[in-house]
């Protein structure tokens, strides 16, 4: 028999089976062979196999395949972070500069650039999270820092700031990839603690797109942080060189 060409009498009218294979994957893509035989009310162990073979053309064929094609991911939220504990900056010069101190219990402040994004930097820790916004490039990242930190002269040294700037890490950003149709709403968040990726469908800013927010994860970043100490203290620090004594040279002291 030609699968190409099997007609199933159903209430007394031809039907093409291949067609009407189509036309349900087309409303759900994730049937089964079993449930489509159930809804075409033909029996599953004589059809199956054509069903089978049905299925398979549908997804594999190139010009017959009706499911959305992946396009390219539009980018929003982007963010970073970077330690500026060593620089040796004081709050109160930063709130002359620009720095606004919130009223949290941690006493961050913060840092808008109109048309750039703003900054976060919490004193006690030396942590500072930037966010951009549109156009998403990291070229924005680097003129966020640099007019938090540099234009206004809390950093007023080159060689600082070029440390400084290498050392911004990219923290994560939301990727939106668009769908023909308004999505149900969903949102799955199984893998944000393990891998910092959360998948959300149809949410209210974005209805028809599948939206995957990623980030570094906060475990790694500490993780990361534990094995620069160790790594420095497994290989040890010079303490400063003593002061001479009685004006002669005893070289550079290393414990």
């Amino acid at each position: 028999m030609n699968t190409q060409d099997i007609q199933v009498i159903q209430c007394g009218a031809a039907v093409n089976l291949r067609a009407d294979v189509f036309k349900l994957l087309e409303k759900n893509p994730l049937l089964s062979t079993k449930h489509i035989c159930e809804i075409l009310h033909i029996p599953y162990n004589k059809f199956k196999g054509h069903i089978w073979t049905y299925r398979y053309q549908w997804k594999t064929e190139q010009q017959k395949q009706t499911g959305s094609k992946c396009q390219l991911p539009a980018f929003h939220k982007p963010s970073a972070w970077v330690y500026i504990d060593n620089l040796g900056l004081k709050v109160s010069d930063a709130i002359e500069k620009g720095w606004v101190q919130t009223k949290s219990p941690n006493k961050y402040l913060i840092f808008r650039s109109p048309g750039v994004g703003h900054m976060k930097w919490f004193p006690s820790t030396g942590r500072v999270n930037i966010h951009t916004v549109k156009p998403h490039l990291k070229g924005r990242l680097l003129q966020l820092f640099c007019n938090g930190f540099s234009m206004n002269g809390l950093i007023d040294s080159v060689q600082i700031l070029n440390s400084a700037l290498l050392r911004i890490r990219f923290k994560g950003a939301h990727a939106v990839f668009g769908t023909p149709e308004k999505l149900p709403y969903m949102e799955i968040k199984l893998f944000k603690l393990s891998n910092g990726v959360t998948i959300r469908l149809g949410d209210r800013s974005h209805p028809n797109a599948v939206e995957i927010e990623y980030c570094y994860p906060d475990w790694a970043e500490k993780n990361e942080m534990l094995l620069g100490e160790l790594y420095g203290f497994l290989r040890g620090k010079p303490e400063e060189p003593k002061k001479l004594e009685d004006g002669k040279d005893k070289g550079f002291y290393v414990s």
